[in-house]
């Protein structure tokens, strides 16, 4: 599927995007809003939540030129809500303007099944909000051990299963402040265009035209992140590998306050390498993506399966015979040749045996 994607490069390269673009020291998403001065709505379900919310806040008012405030504006609000069926504890999904590359509308919150457990203290849960907020702002996620509060994950596990701080800076650096400022200093200060980094396929941004729905794209903060197989395989529920036999319809979630849509497949189980499942059997996978009556969902590691495609899974059961991929492509691995699958994440490849080996 083909994607829209922009290098940022410091001083002249030019697209039929840009023009002066400066590089980003923290990867951004490519949009932000129309003004420096942000009201959100603190929809924190207590206090403890609500003063998450405003201590993130106060950590972007204190290091950088925009100014965010609580007020009313239900076009973008800051809670939290339980959810088991997932792996994420810290969740952004905003819309925006194809025309301006303005946010349009912004939804985060913090996963409190997550965020209760012992093992998160309120410097980590912060440090989940400053993230979110972060995304709110327009930056992107970056690769982990970099110095920003941007990284993917709240905790790394490692393959004796011990955690370690995923999130080592749960204040904005110095490279979140100067990419901060540098993206509304030049929509605005300067009164340069706003010009859009498109990261999403090109048919989703047509359909999203055409159909007059609302695109709307997630990012998580993952609970944990895996650097070795080793460590995925101990949190993993089921690992098999299999073939993609049938799609079915995206199964759509509505709660009142958001609309999810989930990509379904049928996974028909060949060996079972950590699990209680027999060879033979069906299961169903869930991807995040989809479509409902209104929108179009898109997140951009998760990639949809197709029939025959022949796969190695690292799964998370979420209800009878139905699993999510841990971390949605991290736990993919695409069959390449007799012996190898490969990473739809990061490339990597791994053997059947090799996965058998990965667990403790």
């Amino acid at each position: 599927m083909k994607k829209i994607k922009r290098i940022l490069v410091l001083g002249g390269i030019i697209g039929f995007l840009f023009s002066s673009i400066p590089t980003y020291a923290t990867p951004v998403t490519g949009h932000t809003w129309s003004s420096r001065n942000i009201t959100y709505q603190n929809n924190g379900s207590n206090d403890f939540y609500k003063n998450i919310w405003t201590n993130a806040r106060d950590e972007w008012n204190l290091s950088t030129d925009i100014f965010l405030q609580a007020g009313t504006n239900s076009n973008f609000t800051a809670g939290n809500k339980n959810d088991s069926s997932v792996t994420w504890d810290g969740r952004a999904d905003w819309t925006f303007s194809i025309i301006t590359g303005y946010y349009s509308t912004m939804k985060t919150w913090v996963n409190t099944y997550y965020t209760t457990q012992s093992h998160y203290k309120t410097a980590n849960i912060e440090g989940i909000a400053t993230h979110e907020f972060g995304h709110a702002l327009g930056l992107d996620h970056a690769p982990f051990g970099n110095p920003t509060v941007m990284t993917p994950s709240t905790f790394e596990k490692t393959s004796s299963g011990a955690l370690i701080d995923g999130r080592p800076n749960k204040s904005p650096t110095s490279w979140d402040i100067n990419t901060i400022n540098v993206l509304y200093d030049k929509n605005f200060a300067k009164g340069q265009s706003h010009e859009p980094v498109l990261d999403v396929p090109e048919n989703l941004l047509k359909k999203a035209q055409i159909t007059q729905k609302d695109l709307i794209i997630k990012h998580y903060s993952w609970a944990y992140g895996y650097s070795t197989l080793e460590a995925r395989a101990d949190d993993a529920d089921l690992i098999v590998s299999g073939t993609v036999k049938n799609k079915l319809s995206p199964l759509v979630k509505n709660d009142g306050e958001t609309e999810e849509a989930f990509l379904q497949s049928e996974i028909v189980i060949e060996k079972v390498i950590k699990g209680v499942i027999s060879e033979g059997n069906l299961i169903n996978l869930l991807q995040i993506g989809g479509e409902t009556d209104t929108s179009i969902i898109y997140h951009e590691n998760s990639t949809e399966l197709q029939e025959g495609t022949e796969v190695l899974l690292y799964l998370k059961k979420i209800d009878d015979n139905v699993y999510i991929p841990i971390n949605e492509d991290e736990s993919i691995f695409i069959k390449q040749d007799e012996k190898s699958f490969k990473n739809l994440y990061d490339n990597s490849l791994v053997t059947l045996e090799e996965a058998s080996t990965s667990i403790n």
